[in-house]
């Protein structure tokens, strides 16, 4: 049975990840997954690169076909880097996973067409708070206009 993966990351290891747990379980009850239905990945570092312990035991899960559902608190936990998030959400939605992000109300429900897969991804927290949008479309970068 495919699950419910729910990826939390924190910059160091001084930092309590509580606060996305905390989110992301309130988003696993108000959408009927049963706790045992959910497995989790928590990282202690960086997210400036993809090298990290539980991100890669994600994607291997991914990658063997043990994760329906990917849960992040905000899509930045992924990746800091703008480039890598939007590899990894592409890879993602194209095997099918659905991708939700609970504080940005964001879910990318599996495979999409090239339509609708521009959506706006503030991935790093100096673009949003600049409100600077991004859109992936066709797996390539572009700016949004508002």
């Amino acid at each position: 049975m495919k699950r419910v993966a729910c990826y939390v990351r924190v910059s160091t290891a001084e930092q309590n990840e509580a606060s996305q747990v905390r989110e992301i379980k309130r988003w696993l009850a108000g959408n009927g997954v049963a706790p045992d239905h959910a497995v989790w990945y928590v990282d202690k570092s960086t997210g400036d690169n993809l090298q990290r312990p539980e991100y890669e035991r994600l994607q291997k899960d991914v990658f063997v076909g043990k994760v329906a559902t990917v849960v992040v608190w905000k899509l930045d936990r992924l990746s800091r880097s703008m480039k890598d998030g939007i590899n990894v959400l592409a890879d993602w939605c194209d095997r099918g996973l659905r991708v939700v992000s609970v504080t940005q109300q964001i879910d990318f429900a599996g495979t999409m067409d090239r339509t609708s897969r521009s959506v706006h991804l503030p991935l790093s927290t100096d673009h949003a708070q600049s409100g600077g949008l991004f859109s992936i479309h066709e797996c390539a970068l572009w700016p949004v206009l508002t």
